[in-house]
């Protein structure tokens, strides 16, 4: 008899070892999967708010591509234009703002020089991210028809904060 009873007390020490390390891994991968999550998320919403540069950039470009050199193309010092991208859990928006033209003198030396601020915040399932990048767009100009023509964007500057940072 007492060879049954000291059996059990093995069985049952070694059941509370396993639930032991069965709990102590539960609550591992919990943790590990919030934190996955929270990462993914983190990168999402950078992504979402690099996606509202990358769109200034072309809403700028349609603003002066193929434009006479002599039209106004609305990107004054003054000017600030909006882009907004939402979904049903992501949501960006941007703006830019021109800070440097190129002399409007008279000459027709290519490349002209556009220098914009964009301004982009981007959100995804909560979590935010804000960019504030500079711009340099180029254009040349066609002598013949005398328009605007793209020919190559640097970014000077990338700075990324979060989205309660963004003025």
């Amino acid at each position: 008899m007492k060879k049954k009873g000291s059996a059990l007390l093995i069985v049952v020490i070694i059941m509370m070892i396993v639930f032991t390390l069965a709990a102590y891994m539960v609550d591992t991968s919990i943790k590990s999967n919030r934190t996955a999550s929270d990462t993914l998320n983190r990168t999402r919403e950078y992504y979402s708010a690099e996606a509202g540069v990358y769109d200034c950039i072309n809403e700028i470009n349609k603003k002066i591509d193929g434009k006479e050199v002599d039209e106004n193309i609305g990107t004054d010092g003054s000017a600030s234009n909006k882009i907004t991208y939402k979904d049903i859990i992501e949501v960006y928006k941007a703006s830019f703002q021109c800070i440097e033209r190129p002399n409007s003198n008279g000459d027709n030396d290519s490349p002209k020089k556009y220098t914009f601020k964009i301004t982009s915040s981007g959100n995804y399932a909560s979590q935010g991210c804000g960019i504030v990048a500079q711009v340099s767009i180029y254009y040349n100009i066609n002598s013949v028809s005398n328009v605007y023509e793209y020919s190559r964007y640097t970014i000077d500057s990338w700075k990324v904060y979060s989205a309660l940072d963004i003025q």
